[in-house]
């Protein structure tokens, strides 16, 4: 078994899922993958104020990159289209910062027939990897559970989808259980 790092930069990061990416790395059964990813906005520097990512990866294309910043895809050689993979999530481990934020036009709609108005918010966290603690600005300390927020296959239909809604093949899961 071989273990394969894949760095985000521009050869192996996009923003949607398409069946018509070419794979950034070609495995056999069994290797291990090790994934280094940016946040779901493509942030590559904690901001220095709690607002979402101000510095990102850059350059990015508009209308290909509007997703979360996904790495990939990886192809495992004898893998045909209608075959089950067996993936298995073995680590993961956080960088150093996050961030988390409530508002924009999802929170506003959904107030909207309730006749409240939502107020934007964002929390920036220090994290800590070593002993799964997070602590905000407001000096709130929580226990993180990593997990994979968007992962999975490409649906096999032409073009460009989008990463925000969860899919049968995957997609903007956001499941702890998955790893």
């Amino acid at each position: 078994m071989t273990l394969h790092p894949i760095e985000p930069e521009r050869r192996t990061l996009h923003g949607h899922w398409s069946r018509d990416l070419s794979p950034v790395l070609t495995i056999d059964p069994g290797d291990s993958v090790q994934f280094r990813t940016l946040d779901a906005a493509w942030g590559i520097e904690k901001p220095d104020r709690p607002i979402r990512p101000e510095v990102r990866f850059e350059p990015r294309d508009p209308k290909l990159d509007a997703g979360h910043a996904l790495c990939g895809p990886v192809a495992i050689h004898g893998a045909k289209p209608g075959m089950v993979l067996a993936v298995t999530v073995e680590d993961l481990r956080t960088g150093t910062w996050g961030w988390n934020a409530s508002g924009g036009q999802w929170l506003a709609e959904a107030g909207e027939p309730l006749g409240k108005l939502a107020k934007d918010f964002c929390f920036l966290w220090d994290l800590d990897p070593d002993h799964l603690v997070g602590r905000n600005q407001l000096g709130h300390a929580v226990k993180l559970m990593p997990f994979m927020g968007v992962m999975g296959m490409p649906a096999d239909e032409p073009g460009t989808h989008s990463t925000r809604p969860p899919r049968t093949n995957g997609g903007n899961i956001d499941c702890k259980e998955l790893g």
